[in-house]
């Protein structure tokens, strides 16, 4: 093989491996291009993330203060309930004695 051809191969072989190269440049800013694109969407899903745990803590926030006054109207309701159960015991009480004090009366004017 002369110089000639080897020079010739040798050139060749060179151009495939440029040519190799470029297509490789091609794929490495393809790849950079897709790298920026997921990492745009991935801080997206993340803001998107972040603001659905912050409404999330703002309603769970709301609705324990909800809870807590809840409760608390129902132990007020719990305590007129009793009130209003003593206060029927004291009427019941005293309307028997007004009941026994009409029954001793009415046999006094006979």
């Amino acid at each position: 093989m002369s110089l000639q051809n080897q020079l010739e191969e040798s050139l060749k072989s060179q151009e495939l491996l440029q040519s190799k190269n470029e297509e490789l440049l091609k794929v490495i800013e393809n790849q950079r291009d897709e790298n920026k694109k997921f990492t745009s969407i991935f801080k997206d899903k993340d803001q998107i993330i972040l603001e659905n745990k912050q409404q999330y803590d703002i309603e769970i926030t709301r609705i324990k203060i909800e809870l807590e006054e809840a409760l608390v109207n129902v132990k007020n309701a719990q305590v007129k309930l009793e009130i209003a159960e003593k206060e029927n015991q004291i009427l019941g009480i005293t309307l028997r004695q007004r009941d026994a004090e009409v029954t001793r009366l009415r046999e006094l004017t006979r």
